[in-house]
């Protein structure tokens, strides 16, 4: 490896030690980028009291692929199923940041309808007072 592609991955590492739930764009798969960032994310945040979670499917947006989904599955510490939930994501100056995690009006950080569709998420104006 060139000693500036493994100045990249060891700033990418401490990006990640640093930051907790951001995840510094330098490895070649964005799949593991937006997957450590949803890590991070539940693993550092106060949304979450789930032991264990697994990435089930990783959707990027076609039409702007600066927006990804990420369902993840939640296990208790002996295994059992806790259910499923959705990520959303956008990456901005190459940085993945969860803009919403649940089931429901997980789009309403999204602006352009196609990206919404594309992920399978949905605003609910009436809720969100928009």
């Amino acid at each position: 490896m060139h000693p500036a592609q493994v100045a990249t991955v060891v700033a990418a590492v401490a990006a990640v030690s640093l930051a907790g739930v951001l995840v510094a764009v330098a490895h070649p798969s964005e799949r593991v980028l937006v997957a450590g960032a949803v890590r991070a994310y539940v693993a550092t945040s106060d949304c979450c009291a789930v032991p264990r979670i697994a990435v089930a499917r990783i959707q990027f947006a076609a039409a702007d692929p600066e927006y990804a989904a990420v369902r993840l599955d939640g296990f208790t510490t002996g295994g059992a199923s806790l259910g499923s939930v959705t990520a959303v994501l956008q990456r901005e100056l190459g940085v993945w940041h969860v803009l919403a995690l649940g089931s429901s009006d997980l789009g309403c950080g999204i602006p352009a309808a196609r990206v919404r569709a594309e992920l399978g998420v949905a605003c609910d104006a009436a809720s969100t007072g928009g």
